[in-house]
């Protein structure tokens, strides 16, 4: 009988061992992922805070706080550097931080980012393991994230735009009266940047009246401000926006909506 529990755990190790090893084959790197990868972070506005070369200077970067992770470099990093690390951030985003969840993100797709984040430098990102990728299925199944057929859900920006103002009839009261409190207060210097930043003040209002998560801060406010600003409402200029001119215009408009 010890034999025959001997030869069951065995043969369970050694299954587990092919498991380990075909799932690192899977989700190893190569040139066609990391440039998958870098069309993706690109796609999913990695690089409104990132920048496109992972340096942490995006558009938004003035107005976070603190600064987006620059990838080139190896310091302060929450989660170390590691390909478990980089896939937990992305999974469960960093508490008090401007960086949330990915999770609604295909896991192919977050496993292609992560290669093209670490083709930046790779110095400092350690060659991933059977051990490691163990544990990413033990702690998020990744292997059956990777098996799964879903798909994001997220719809292009653009198309999101034209479907919230279609389906804003209930908000449009308040977005006409935040509009006329403008007019009103136009010689205001909330006001007047308002102006300044906004190319639709409609679609803008509505889009922050539709979704109060840009009231927790300003650096929220200004990753949906700047959320593809050439459909949103907001002009592309507010990507030069000072902090200080992020901080007034934030302020404003919570005390507005």
């Amino acid at each position: 009988m010890a034999c025959i529990a001997i030869l069951g755990a065995a043969h369970l190790s050694s299954g587990q061992a092919l498991a380990d090893a075909a799932l690192l084959k899977q989700v190893q790197s190569s040139d066609a992922q990391v440039k998958k990868g870098q069309e993706l972070f690109l796609k999913n506005n990695c690089n409104s805070c990132h920048g496109d070369q992972g340096k942490g200077d995006g558009l938004a970067a003035a107005a976070l706080n603190p600064k987006p992770r620059n990838f080139h470099a190896n310091a302060n990093w929450k989660n170390g550097t590691s390909f478990a690390g980089l896939y937990k951030t992305l999974e469960e985003g960093l508490a008090g931080s401007p960086m949330s969840s990915y999770a609604h993100i295909p896991a192919g797709d977050r496993v292609a980012i992560i290669h093209f984040i670490r083709s930046l430098n790779k110095s400092i990102y350690s060659d991933l393991s059977e051990t490691e990728v163990n544990k990413l299925d033990q702690d998020f199944g990744l292997a059956k994230a990777l098996a799964s057929s879903g798909k994001s859900k997220v719809i292009p920006v653009a198309v999101a735009m034209e479907k919230l103002v279609a389906e804003a009839a209930g908000e449009r009261a308040a977005v006409e009266k935040a509009m006329n409190q403008i007019k009103g207060q136009s010689a205001s210097s909330g006001a007047k940047l308002f102006q300044l930043a906004v190319y639709d003040p409609e679609r803008a209002l509505t889009l922050l009246k539709h979704s109060r998560h840009w009231k927790v801060n300003v650096q929220e406010f200004s990753k949906v401000a700047l959320a593809d600003a050439s459909h949103n409402g907001f002009k592309s200029r507010v990507a030069s926006f000072s902090q200080q001119q992020w901080q007034e215009l934030f302020d404003y408009l919570k005390k507005l909506l």
